[in-house]
């Protein structure tokens, strides 16, 4: 469509007028429309006289708060007790330190499997890749002969892709 002919037709759109809406239709809709619901008017409060049971509802605050001062005072001003002895202050200070000369790090490949699950009840269904593996650390301090080794087992799950036909 060109711009004429689109100019034209919007012309022709603003001399046409909206058809009016069936009895039907307009009574079918100001049915479902809900009533507005009217307001409740609440009296306000009649004004009583203060008894001597509404003081401790003002008091309870109060008292729980001074009782949570006073145990934070009581923590704060403790006497001081010395410090307990850990390992760290027992050991002799002529205790060599760890020096690793060598460290290997390896990895070695136990497993490899493929699976496939759904996702959800209805899901399609997607393949997972599957690899278990072994880490293993080796620290050496030759100069003492001491050897750290720690392994660790991994499991790498990979999903892939599954085409449906």
């Amino acid at each position: 469509m060109n711009r004429n002919a689109s100019e034209g037709f919007e012309r022709e759109l603003q001399k046409l007028s909206p058809a009016r809406v069936p009895e039907e239709l307009m009574t079918r809709l100001t049915a479902s429309i809900p009533r507005a619901v009217q307001p409740v008017r609440v009296p306000p409060p009649v004004a009583t006289k203060q008894t001597w049971w509404r003081l401790p509802g003002w008091l309870i605050p109060a008292v729980g708060s001074a009782a949570a001062m006073l145990a934070l005072a009581a923590w704060l001003w403790r006497p001081h007790q010395a410090p307990l002895p850990n390992a760290a202050t027992k050991a002799p200070q002529t205790a060599k330190i760890f020096k690793a000369d060598a460290v290997e790090i390896d990895r070695e490949l136990l497993g490899s499997y493929e699976t496939v699950a759904t996702l959800g009840v209805d899901g399609p269904p997607i393949r997972f890749s599957c690899q278990q593996w072994q880490d293993t650390v080796v620290f050496k301090d030759n100069a003492r002969g001491l050897v750290v080794e720690r392994r660790v087992p991994r499991l790498e799950v990979v999903p892939v892709k599954l085409d449906t036909y």
